[in-house]
């Protein structure tokens, strides 16, 4: 029996190490993964937060890549209007998707203890937002 079952063990330990050479947003680390910032009644009353819960899609994401990977834990925003003057700050884990005139430019991972200040992209004039459903109600995103 012992000659079975470690053979099975190890084979899935190596299985769950394989990836598809993209990070998996749903195996986040533990400290990105255990955010506890509540949005403050201040943030969730007033109209600063550039991120709508209601114009998502689900069921995909863009990676550092800048291919699409299909993953039904994960949501991305639709485009969302980006100032490079303007200075950027999110509450959650994300991938932020920089683009111009509807092209990718380039996606970056933002997994920092939040807040985070995202960097500034002098030739986009959009961004997408990416991350796990988990976090749709609580996500939060300002300009200043």
């Amino acid at each position: 029996m012992k000659k079975i079952v470690l053979p099975l063990i190890l084979s899935g330990i190596l299985i769950s190490a394989c990836g598809n050479g993209e990070d998996d947003p749903s195996e986040e680390s533990e400290a990105a993964g255990s955010e506890n910032i509540a949005v403050t009644e201040e943030d969730s009353e007033s109209n600063n937060n550039l991120f709508d819960a209601s114009d998502i899609e689900e069921g995909y994401w863009i990676g550092q890549s800048g291919n699409t990977i299909q993953n039904e834990d994960m949501v991305i925003s639709n485009p969302i209007d980006y100032d490079p003057s303007l200075s950027y700050t999110i509450n959650r884990t994300a991938y932020i998707t920089y683009m111009s005139d509807g092209e990718i430019l380039q996606t970056v991972l933002y997994d920092d203890a939040p807040p985070v200040t995202i960097r500034t992209n002098e030739d986009a004039d959009s961004i997408r937002v990416s991350f796990d459903k988990s976090k749709l109600d609580s996500f939060n995103m300002v300009a200043e």
